[in-house]
């Protein structure tokens, strides 16, 4: 009896060394070699809409465009990078970690390493700008506002901190959105249509931004919108998306960073001579 007890208590934490084990080993293969973001034939339904067997590779620190029509995917596919959407079938791999066998907690940690800008603002409204910024960082238990005001002066709201969105037009609330979006220095940065309601100086000025941020860090940046010239501008890689399924994989033409950097008299002088 003595015998068969000690034997279930040694098989317990055989069993439990073993799942921290493994859970330890996805962690380092995530912080491994292979920091890429792969699709294999994922599938996901909502009614009548299917998407179907999206297979692609995303590799780390490539700006990466989706583009198609209203209603052929594109907010669906990026809600599923995220983590936000479960998929019906097949896998989604980030980092070497198939993402449907992680823990909730362990799916909201791969979610701090994301940053995402919607075409909503979502701010809080009872939060000052400076607040709002700093939100995820106070989320982390990390009090230090630096960081928070470093990138209210990057998206040009250095007067702003004391504001609450109320009083900010759109696009200051989207610049301040990009501001929480940055604050943490996420590995992923994900954007849903984050430019379609600005107008060209704030879409502009948020494109700017980023390209300034990919150069100093080397994230991956994600790219939904319709629009193709920011598409072919911003972006180097880009699916493009029909009613649910890939019609094109491509490598886009004309990638021109130094397009965003330069002044507007510059830009229309290209744009009207070339």
């Amino acid at each position: 009896m003595v015998t068969l007890f000690f034997c279930f208590i040694i098989l317990r934490f055989s069993v439990r060394a073993f799942t921290m084990c493994d859970v330890d080993k996805q962690y380092r293969i995530r912080k491994g070699v292979e920091k890429v973001i792969q699709l294999k034939k994922v599938r996901k339904s909502y009614g009548d809409f299917h998407l179907r067997d999206i297979t692609l590779t995303i590799n780390e620190g490539v700006i990466y465009g989706i583009v198609g029509e209203s209603g052929s995917g594109k907010s669906t596919l990026l809600s599923i990078l995220n983590l936000t959407t479960p998929i019906d079938e097949g896998e989604l791999v980030i980092d070497g970690v198939h993402c449907e066998t992680l823990t909730k907690s362990q799916q909201r940690a791969l979610k701090q390493e994301m940053g995402m800008i919607f075409q909503e603002y979502h701010l809080l409204n009872n939060l000052t700008v400076l607040e709002n910024v700093h939100l995820p960082l106070k989320l982390k238990g990390i009090k230090d506002i630096t960081k928070a005001i470093y990138w209210l002066e990057k998206v040009g709201l250095s007067g702003y901190h004391t504001s609450y969105p109320s009083q900010l037009s759109g696009g200051q609330k989207q610049r301040v959105a990009l501001a929480r979006a940055l604050v943490t220095k996420p590995k992923y940065i994900l954007l849903d249509e984050a430019t379609s309601a600005l107008d060209e100086y704030n879409a502009q000025l948020i494109l700017q931004v980023l390209t300034e941020v990919h150069t100093e860090y080397q994230p991956t940046i994600i790219f939904v919108s319709h629009d193709l010239d920011k598409i072919k501008t911003f972006c180097q890689e880009c699916l493009i998306l029909d009613k649910g399924n890939i019609s094109h994989i491509v490598n886009v033409t004309h990638h021109r960073k130094d397009e965003l950097l330069a002044s507007y008299p510059e830009k229309a002088f290209r744009r009207l001579t070339t």
